[in-house]
């Protein structure tokens, strides 16, 4: 015979069973008072409602005249022995909604076997259909209460068996729509949408498009003509609607190649920020692409990094604005960052973004300075590090201060493969890997980098700076500039897309069309202007116009009187010019000011005339690079 035991609900590691009336906490029991748990019981079954005090007050204390301050107490008491996860949230002059993420899961059917003649003796068979449809009829009503309690979580589930999923290899989450009449936040909604394809994105086996290149791509209101321009094998879409539960998203697979939709779901989302939801989505996702799911990989998916929805809030507010890079942002990206690790000392996640900000401050400034922010950075990683040692932007940054402010490549290296080990979309710990095999030899390692990182986001700063760099020092001239051309008419305004065009089009004589163009470039890309300077210069030395090459020297020369990034661009001029002894002056200063550039002297075409210099080889013994 079967016995029906309930339904019990679980939410960020507790599990609640109304049945026993027990709290627990990875298996470990929680004290709860009886009021208490009542309480939590008629929150976790109305989520994501609001629940007035009036409610409250008439459910679990009926008939009994207590005063409203009772609910202060208990609500207090409830916070604290979920550990102020806040999970309930105080409405103001409505009352109070639980915002974690609820499962209701029906309990197990115990199964007693017994014999004909054991039925028969000691149950009549009347009774035994009676008992039989109390369970059928309880079970429905578990069912049901699955089915509202968690805001249709589990409707429409299904998976299209018919469709291969086998050779689904890369993925694009295109922008959420919202349903008439849903009240939302769109800048939430933007980042709820990018946060799931990090997420998606930490599975091993599939490239995932980064938002800003699904932004590149433009609108589109059909999902498979969007995941044609994107260039993927298959897109998720999202649309937020309001319900009598609450908002929901209901979530889409669509196949492009076949245009058939893989899988569908629709989940409570009381809000958007809360980053356990990306998590739970993002999971669901991915175990619907793939029949076996690494643990590890589910784990790091799942990872909430925060329950402090408002310090995630202001973490997801610095990240978009770092990454549109606006000029003059820098306090404003650090006020959220720091508010973000002031509400949770322990979210790892914001001091990587600590890290990664104080590298970019460094990365525009000389000498001391830059080590300085460096330092700082690298202090951020390595306590994002001790907080999660699987996140994969501390373990990016760890490998930047080894770069950076050591000049141990073979550390460098290793930090960067481990960050690429725990997210195998990380372009930025791609782009510096492949850096990093440039700078000791690996030409070729570089360029099967960067054709990586082009299958997860084509238009990324990596692809076109290491095969910049690679063919630069392999002297690979011809592939080079045809590279650079077809990059620089894709978008002009990528900075690296204008350098290196300029470049191979100055290595392959084409001298007018490199003055031409860099003229643009420092008008349009003024943060660069010791390159475009030098490149000018050159250009039109090669020009023998030798009084307009001069205008240019005697603006870095300026330039260099207060940057070291002018000097050493300038030191490349004089050796090509045949000016050994200034050259060598001038880097052997950027070398005390450990000017970042530096580390490019080795592949540096215009310092072929001083290589042989013993000066010139101490110089990179000094910094761990090749010397042959």
């Amino acid at each position: 015979m079967s016995e029906m035991k309930g339904v019990f609900f679980e939410f960020e590691g507790f599990r609640l069973e109304p049945g026993t009336r027990s709290l627990l906490l990875d298996g470990t029991p929680i004290r709860l008072t009886p009021k208490a748990f009542d309480l939590l019981a008629l929150l976790v079954r109305r989520a994501p409602e609001v629940v007035s005090r009036q409610e409250i007050l008439a459910a679990i204390w009926p008939d009994t005249f207590v005063e409203e301050g009772n609910i202060n107490y208990t609500i207090s008491h409830l916070r604290k022995a979920l550990g102020d996860r806040e999970l309930i949230r105080t409405v103001p002059k409505a009352g109070y909604r639980f915002v974690g993420i609820v499962k209701a899961v029906p309990a197990v059917i115990e199964q007693q076997t017994v014999t004909e003649s054991d039925t028969d003796a000691v149950i009549p068979r009347s009774a035994g259909r009676r008992r039989y449809q109390r369970a059928a009829v309880w079970l429905a009503i578990a069912v049901i209460c699955v089915f509202l309690v968690t805001g249709y979580r589990s409707f429409n589930t299904n998976r299209d068996p018919e469709i291969d999923t086998q050779n689904i290899r890369s993925i694009a989450v295109l922008p959420f729509l919202v349903q008439p009449d849903t009240r939302v936040d769109a800048e939430e909604l933007s980042m709820a949408a990018a946060a799931i394809g990090e997420r998606i994105g930490l599975a091993r086996g599939l490239s995932v498009r980064p938002a800003e290149a699904v932004a590149r791509s433009g609108a589109f209101t059909d999902p498979v003509a969007a995941g044609s321009a994107i260039g993927v094998d298959t897109v998720v879409t999202g649309s937020l609607a309001s319900t009598v539960n609450g908002p929901v998203l209901e979530i889409r697979l669509t196949d492009v190649k076949s245009s058939a939709e893989i899988w569908k779901e629709t989940v409570a989302a009381p809000d958007l920020s809360l980053a356990g939801l990306h998590g739970d989505i993002a999971s669901r996702i991915v175990t619907a692409l793939f029949s076996r799911l690494d643990d590890a990989d589910l784990r790091r998916i799942k990872n909430s990094h925060t329950r402090n929805a408002e310090a995630y809030r202001h973490y997801a507010a610095g990240r978009a604005i770092f990454k549109r890079s606006t000029s003059g942002s820098f306090e404003q990206i650090l006020d959220h960052y720091n508010r973000a690790v002031t509400l949770d000392p322990a979210f790892a996640l914001a001091y990587a973004g600590l890290a990664d900000l104080f590298f970019r401050r460094g990365s525009g400034a000389d000498g001391t300075e830059a080590d300085e922010l460096y330092r700082r950075a690298e202090s951020y990683a390595r306590k994002a590090i001790d907080l999660d040692p699987e996140l994969s932007h501390a373990h990016t940054a760890i490998g930047r201060g080894h770069r950076a402010l050591r000049k141990d490549f073979d550390a460098a290296e290793a930090s960067f493969r481990r960050a690429i080990e725990f997210d195998p979309n990380n372009v930025q710990a791609y782009g510096f890997l492949g850096q990093i095999l440039i700078l000791k030899g690996d030409h070729a390692g570089a360029l099967k980098i960067a054709d990586r990182v082009e299958h997860i986001d084509p238009n990324a700063h990596p692809v076109i700076f290491l095969r910049y760099r690679a063919f630069e020092a392999a002297n690979e001239n011809a592939k080079g500039l045809a590279f650079a051309e077809r990059a620089f008419s894709i978008d002009p305004q990528i900075h690296y897309a204008r350098i290196s065009y300029v470049k191979f089009l100055y290595y392959s004589g084409n001298y007018e069309r490199a003055v031409e163009v860099a003229n643009e470039g420092l008008t349009e890309s003024k943060g660069f202007a010791f390159v475009w300077h030098q490149m000018l210069a050159r250009a039109k030395f090669r020009l023998n116009d030798r009084a307009g090459a001069m205008q240019h020297i005697d603006a870095m020369t300026k330039g260099a009187e207060s940057s070291t990034k002018y000097l050493y661009h300038l030191a490349a001029i004089d050796a090509e010019n045949g000016s050994r002894e200034k050259a060598l002056a001038a880097l052997e200063k950027c070398l005390e000011e450990n000017e970042e550039w530096m580390v490019w002297m080795n592949s540096e075409p215009a310092f072929d005339s001083i290589r042989v210099d013993p000066r010139f080889s101490s110089m990179l013994g000094r910094m761990n690079l090749r010397t042959n």
